[in-house]
Parts: C-alpha cells; sequence; structure tokens
C-alpha cells in the first residue's frame, strides 16, 4: 500500500478521493490535520481524553458517511469546526448528566495562549506583562487570537469554525488586539515612570 503524496494533492482533491474510498486519501487526512486538531481541542475540552476521543470520533464519522457528506473547499476549518462541535456538545453532555444547565456558549473552554505567548518572550518580566494581558480577554477574544495568529485560519474560516459571520470575527479581533495593546501600553508607561523617578 503506497502513500499519496500530498503535495500532489490538493486538500480539495484528498477529501473528495477520500469520498470515492480511498483510504489512503482519509489517511493523509488524518495525518495532516491530526496535531492542529489536537492542540486546538485540548484548549477547547481541557482534557487530552476528551479531544483525542472527539478528534477520533469526527474522523469515524466522516469515514462511515464518506458518500453522504459535503464537499469541502476547505479542509482544515471544516474540522475543527466539527471537533469544537463535537466538543462542546460532549462537555454539555456531561454538565447535563450531573444536573447543571450549560448552553454551548457557557461551556468552559480554556485556552493557554498566554502559555505559548509566553514560551516566546525573552524575559519573564515581559512574560508577566503579556500574561496579566491576555487572562483580561474574554474566552472568545482568545479562541479568535488562537485560531488567527496560532492556527492561520482567515476571518471567512474562522467565522466558520466559529459559527459567526465574518464582520463579528473582524470585530472580535479587532476588539481583543485593541485591547491587548491599552494593556500593554499602561503597563509600558508604568514601567517607563518607576524607571526615571
Amino acid at each position: 500500500m503506497t502513500a499519496l503524496p500530498t503535495s500532489q494533492y490538493s486538500d480539495h482533491e484528498l477529501w473528495g478521493k477520500m469520498k470515492n474510498g480511498s483510504q489512503k486519501a482519509f489517511t493523509q487526512l488524518l495525518k495532516l490535520y491530526y496535531n492542529d486538531l489536537y492542540f486546538y481541542g485540548k484548549r477547547i475540552a481541557g482534557s487530552i481524553v476528551v479531544a483525542e476521543d472527539c478528534i477520533q470520533e469526527v474522523f469515524v464519522d466522516i469515514w462511515e458517511k464518506r458518500e453522504s457528506v459535503s464537499d469541502v473547499r476547505r479542509v482544515k476549518p471544516y474540522l475543527m469546526k466539527a471537533v469544537r462541535l463535537r466538543i462542546i456538545r460532549r462537555l454539555s453532555s456531561r454538565r447535563h448528566l450531573v444536573g447543571e444547565e450549560a448552553a454551548p456558549e457557557q461551556t468552559a473552554i480554556t485556552f493557554s495562549i498566554e502559555d505559548e505567548i509566553i514560551r516566546q518572550q525573552s524575559t519573564q518580566e515581559q512574560s508577566e506583562q503579556l500574561h496579566q494581558a491576555l487572562i483580561q480577554l474574554s474566552k472568545r477574544q482568545k479562541e479568535v487570537i488562537y485560531l488567527k495568529f496560532f492556527q492561520g485560519l482567515s476571518h471567512e474560516e474562522i467565522a466558520a469554525v466559529m459559527g459567526l459571520n465574518k464582520q463579528s470575527v473582524k470585530n472580535l479581533l479587532h476588539e481583543a488586539l485593541k485591547k491587548l495593546r491599552n494593556i500593554l501600553l499602561s503597563i509600558l508607561l508604568i514601567i517607563l515612570a518607576m524607571l526615571f523617578q
């Protein structure tokens, strides 16, 4: 069994081959997107086990329903949305089983974007400042920043993943960046004032 060279086929072509029953194309799609789905799912679920289970369930469903799944032009956002919805449903059903009411918007989505950004900072002081700024963002603002800057998704793709319209994504991203800029600027001014006293 020889593997399909991924550089020879676009995501859309691999999706079409998978729909026509190619296990090789299915495997290539799984290999191509598993890591991104894993890190994204882990952030949403707050649990490695839930993330892995939901990713597996999404891919099993896609394979079992491959003949009837819709044509997909942008495979990565489609898969991210599928995993996101599966995790939200799983977390919501768990809360329901223990008697808690939780709408999908209220599901505890924990993003540790600050951890990834902080690792890239050169000093402990900068890391702390950035951490303080990021914890002041809403969960949706953290999610949109993660999808934009760490997953490289376009506004349209983020809208599809998060179930929002494109303008809402732009507004959310703008507000998040504006808030970060203001917070970090305030911190910088305080440090400068302390240095020159």
